[in-house]
């Protein structure tokens, strides 16, 4: 496993889903994920909104099946 390395802290790159990832806060949040080094899923209802975070190449899920 690759570790990360910002400064002198070293971590473990982690698996991160965000649900809402294409609205303002989560796009903010799985850029800075992706950034870091970090696999990043965005739920979102259609894949034009997750392609919105553009220049990164998070995943998608279709989150329209998923609760009420």
């Amino acid at each position: 496993m690759q570790m990360i390395r910002k400064g002198n802290r070293r971590w473990a790159p982690m698996k991160i889903i965000i649900p809402g990832g294409s609205g303002h806060v989560g796009s903010l949040l799985a850029r800075a994920f992706h950034e870091r080094g970090d696999e990043v899923v965005v739920l979102s209802r259609t894949k034009a909104e997750a392609d919105s975070l553009a220049g990164s190449d998070v995943g998608w899920r279709d989150s329209s099946g998923m609760g009420g």
